[in-house]
């Protein structure tokens, strides 16, 4: 089985995250959006307010290096994660011919993602805060920057949701049961979320490495959660907890590639 395109491309923008400038990554990620877009979208994206703060936000966030795994190299992944799924999604829906989700949405969607991390305090669950507290305190400082420059509220708050819907344990099964019950974009937004926070830890050419960071960073609060996440068998249990309900994760195959064995010797395809 050969990975479906936007998958190898993810692949090969993944190479670029280390050294690069988050914010250059969320100009870029917008730019590679807007290009795919159909109908096309002609409108000065960047210059937007949403796109704006976003560009603060993602300064904000390249200042936080002391996590190994919750860092800016892990919102810039994130970034172009999100950049594959909103693509595939609006392949899936041309194949089913549903209207595209317009660029609008793809923008908040960037927007949470460079910023739903923002703050992290880089504690294992169980050994800092209660649950959903440190995403909702991302979403606050996030939602503070989005005021500054102007964005409407609605659209804060939508981006706020999207932002708290990425809390794993309690947060991202509610958000898919929400998708799988009401089909509506703000709900396939947050479930896009979810699945992009992890999808290179998902496949199984980089998920051994980012086990690896994650584990480094909770090795001190829960070392057994910890090697859990440097095990096969724990790892794929968690990514396969997530179902990759999204017709975006169905379309580029994602569950299939769970379960692929993450050994260190995963040989990774290559663009044509």
């Amino acid at each position: 089985m050969t990975p479906h395109p936007l998958l190898l491309r993810y692949l090969d923008r993944l190479d670029q995250c280390p050294g690069q400038a988050l914010t250059d990554t969320f100009v870029q990620a917008i730019t590679e959006l807007q290009r795919s877009a159909s109908p096309p979208d002609t409108r000065p994206l960047h210059t937007l307010p949403i796109a704006a703060a976003g560009r603060a936000v993602a300064r904000q966030v390249a200042t936080e290096t002391a996590n190994p795994y919750h860092n800016a190299q892990h919102a810039a992944e994130v970034l172009w994660a999100g950049v594959a799924l909103f693509q595939a999604e609006n392949t899936a829906r041309a194949q089913t011919r549903q209207p595209a989700l317009p660029i609008d949405d793809g923008l908040l969607l960037l927007t949470a993602l460079v910023g739903h991390d923002l703050a992290h305090p880089g504690t294992a669950p169980g050994s800092g805060p209660g649950v959903g507290v440190i995403e909702a305190h991302s979403a606050a400082l996030v939602n503070d920057i989005l005021g500054r420059y102007g964005v409407p509220d609605d659209r804060r708050a939508q981006v706020c949701h999207v932002i708290e819907s990425t809390e794993p344990s309690r947060a991202v099964p509610a958000a898919r049961q929400a998708y799988l019950d009401h089909p509506i974009a703000a709900h396939l937004l947050a479930v896009l979320a979810a699945e992009a926070d992890v999808l290179a830890s998902a496949l199984p050419w980089t998920g051994v490495t980012r086990g690896e960071r994650l584990a480094a960073e909770w090795r001190g609060q829960a070392p057994e959660l910890a090697g859990k996440l440097c095990s096969q068998e724990g790892r794929v249990g968690f990514l396969q907890g997530l179902a990759w309900v999204s017709p975006a994760a169905q379309h580029l195959a994602i569950a299939v590639w769970v379960s692929k064995d993450h050994g260190q010797g995963a040989e990774r395809p290559q663009a044509a």
